[in-house]
């Protein structure tokens, strides 16, 4: 049976590496390989400030989608009709959203600020996709998890 990695963001660097040894000792290359995962995504994400985050050395300053890894501006023209119902671009179905996941992520903004539609809600449940809203700096952390893509809002 896999270990669970924790995702407490406030452990500390000592329980991680204490965490990560133990699943490299027990010598299953599945629990080394997540340990390498794990790791190698942690040193993509360098920094998170108010409308910016720099990943490998690239600053993006625009709303990404980080779809198996790769990361992709978010093309939210066509969402772009709902504005005046909302405020702001809404998440609407009428994007390409990265469904082939177990979890999406949204990242609504270091404030809530990006709104989801109902539809893509509805979406999500029937296709057994799990869906979580929260703030674009929690979003970030989960960047290493497994079967997750992630819809980050930066600018606000």
């Amino acid at each position: 049976k896999r270990k669970e990695v924790s995702k407490d963001n406030n452990q500390t660097w000592n329980r991680r590496y204490r965490q990560y040894t133990e699943m490299i000792k027990t010598g299953s290359v599945f629990e080394i390989a997540e340990v390498f995962r794990i790791l190698f995504r942690l040193k993509k994400v360098k920094e998170l400030s108010f409308g910016t985050i720099n990943i490998d050395g690239e600053d993006y300053f625009k709303d990404i989608v980080i779809h198996k890894g790769k990361i992709e501006k978010r093309k939210k023209k066509k969402s772009k009709k709902f504005r005046s119902r909302f405020g702001h671009t809404p998440l609407s179905i009428l994007e390409n959203i990265p469904w082939n996941c177990k979890k999406l992520i949204i990242g609504t903004g270091h404030s809530p600020a990006l709104p989801v539609m109902k539809e893509v809600k509805k979406k999500a449940k029937k296709k057994g996709v799990e869906l979580v809203l929260m703030s674009t700096p929690d979003a970030i952390q989960y960047i290493n998890e497994k079967d997750t893509n992630l819809i980050l809002h930066l600018p606000c």
